[in-house]
């Protein structure tokens, strides 16, 4: 993956402030899609399943980051610690442990989200403009994305061809993808739910042997539930299908509305 654009938060903020502006706002869109295209000279996306990867050497330990998944909180608490880790932003978690062969040895963990729960934070951090600016350098990648898109149009977009794991963005493709390691399998020393948070961060700080820690929710909702109120049965079937490999590997089981 190439690196964002250097003005690429002051071209989503300033998005944000003419979100109720909508013939400016789609203009702006435009604008910004026509120059994106040029710099891009009409490249298709690819897959990015690259994860924020963090490495302590002193604790021998190597964190899968997750996006979407608890991964900013993780960061904060590695912040906490007196000791210094290194932050591997470029490369994918396979890439890492390909390169440096005695990260294989580290205690390694993650954490995963079930795909609905998943979806819609994606959608309501980078798609809509609820509470924050859309960001528009991933919306303006693909073809059928806009800001403000409703919740049920982006759902049935994953769906299509266009948001086919194949082309996704590392905040909606599937999680399996970003956490093979590099024999293309899944192997964790312990493998984190974001619906067990707390007490499963506690297990890996136990492990790690460091001071027990209240691991910050920087992006969690109020309502870990609230989520389903965006959902109908056939939403939720459809996220189903297309996050199934991820369900089967993880154990995720369908909510009930």
């Amino acid at each position: 993956m190439k690196k964002n654009w250097q003005f690429k938060r002051a071209v989503n903020i300033a998005f944000y402030k003419l979100r109720k502006l909508p013939r400016l706002a789609r203009l702006f869109v435009r604008l910004t899609y026509l120059l994106r295209y040029c710099l891009r000279a009409g490249v298709a996306p690819t897959a990015d399943n690259i994860g924020t990867v963090i490495i302590c050497d002193e604790l021998k330990a190597i964190h899968a980051g997750n996006p979407k998944v608890a991964s900013s909180s993780v960061r904060s608490f590695f912040r906490t610690l007196p000791f210094s880790y290194q932050l591997e932003t470029k490369l994918s978690y396979a890439e890492v442990l390909q390169i440096n062969a005695k990260l294989s040895d580290y205690y390694q963990f993650a954490f995963v989200r079930d795909p609905w729960s998943r979806v819609y934070s994606c959608w309501n951090d980078k798609i809509s403009n609820n509470g924050k600016f859309a960001d528009i350098f991933i919306i303006t990648r693909y073809r059928g994305l806009y800001p403000d898109m409703p919740f049920a149009e982006f759902v049935h977009w994953l769906a299509s061809e266009e948001g086919a794991d194949q082309f996704s963005d590392r905040h909606w493709i599937s999680q399996y993808r970003i956490l093979n390691n590099n024999e293309g399998g899944l192997r964790f020393d312990s493998l984190g739910y974001m619906s067990s948070l707390t007490e499963d961060f506690a297990k890996i700080q136990s492990e790690l042997g460091v001071e027990s820690f209240s691991l910050p929710h920087s992006n969690q909702q109020q309502d870990e539930n609230s989520f389903l109120n965006a959902y109908t049965d056939k939403l939720l079937a459809i996220v189903s299908e297309r996050y199934q490999r991820d369900i089967t590997i993880f154990g995720f089981k369908v909510p009930q509305l």
